[in-house]
């Protein structure tokens, strides 16, 4: 997919974004579920993912999962991932 931009990116890598951000609407701000998966964005032509954890907050434990399945599955394919 990411081909139709190769003179764009050219040599640039190419991090994708897992999670959803949330509206302004919405009363958590802290709970940015994963809406694409590590073999998804792979297939786009991605080299490396991001997330978003939040600490500290009533969801703490969904977050943490959701990083501990991000990160074994970044392993799995053999890819970096970044954590903030």
């Amino acid at each position: 997919m990411l081909n139709r931009a190769a003179d764009v990116i050219k040599n640039l890598a190419v991090v994708a974004r897992l999670d959803g951000g949330n509206s302004k609407l919405g009363k958590r701000v802290d709970e940015a579920l994963n809406i694409a998966a590590v073999d998804q964005v792979l297939r786009y032509g991605a080299q490396m993912v991001a997330i978003n954890v939040f600490i500290g907050g009533e969801n703490e434990a969904t977050m943490l999962l959701k990083l501990g399945d991000t990160a074994a599955a970044c392993e799995e394919w053999g890819i970096l991932y970044w954590q903030r």
